[in-house]
């Protein structure tokens, strides 16, 4: 009889033992779900007809960079795109209309740039990329995937009206129209898409200049 007491009782300190040590794990995986965005490394090429695999572009005078190959995968995936832009909605107070420098230091954060997320405005962004050992260049026959696109001034002629990251022509050899990322959801239907790039419209500047590393 005292054997079996003992037994009864050896099982029940058992028992607790895993009892505790389960309720110890699942408060550790409750605690472990509160995680930030994942950046996915794979493209994701759907309705993206400039979203290729690149590995490698070159152009006359230029070889794309770890750099910019980097940024443009980061946004060739719809999911990073998504993320990036509640992240520049939130800086901005909650809406994405002229947020473009917040989604594309973001962006640029995302890839190992420090920008600071106090950075507003165009000319800013400029300055900050400049005194990181980014080149500004107009020549778009030199435009590569990843490239930091500014266009022409605003109405104060201070500034650039707006930022976009470029992310392939629509045809290749000719400068009017491709394909690029940004804000500009609200205008245009997705983050990722296609616009006017060496004229104006009513709506959408022309380029100015790029920068690129």
């Amino acid at each position: 009889m005292r054997k079996l007491f003992l037994m009864f009782a050896i099982f029940g300190i058992i028992l607790s033992a895993l009892m505790f040590s389960f309720s110890n794990s699942t408060e550790t995986i409750k605690a472990t779900t509160k995680t930030t965005h994942k950046i996915t490394k794979s493209n994701n090429t759907k309705n993206n007809s400039a979203c290729n695999n690149v590995k490698k572009v070159q152009v006359s005078t230029r070889t794309q960079s770890v750099f910019e190959k980097r940024l443009f995968e980061l946004l060739n995936n719809e999911k990073n795109r998504t993320y990036i832009a509640s992240i520049a909605k939130k800086l901005h107070n909650g809406t994405l209309r002229n947020s473009c420098v917040y989604f594309a230091s973001e962006a640029l954060r995302k890839t190992g740039v420090s920008i600071p997320a106090s950075t507003a405005t165009t000319d800013d962004l400029t300055l900050k990329l400049q005194s990181k050992g980014f080149k500004k260049s107009t020549d778009l026959s030199n435009l590569l995937p990843g490239d930091i696109c500014f266009t022409t001034l605003e109405i104060d002629k201070v500034r650039p009206a707006h930022t976009y990251i470029f992310m392939g022509w629509e045809k290749s050899g000719k400068h009017d129209y491709a394909y690029v990322c940004d804000n500009q959801v609200l205008e245009y239907g997705k983050l990722f898409h296609l616009r006017n790039i060496n004229f104006s419209t009513d709506k959408t500047n022309a380029i100015s200049y790029f920068m690129y590393k």
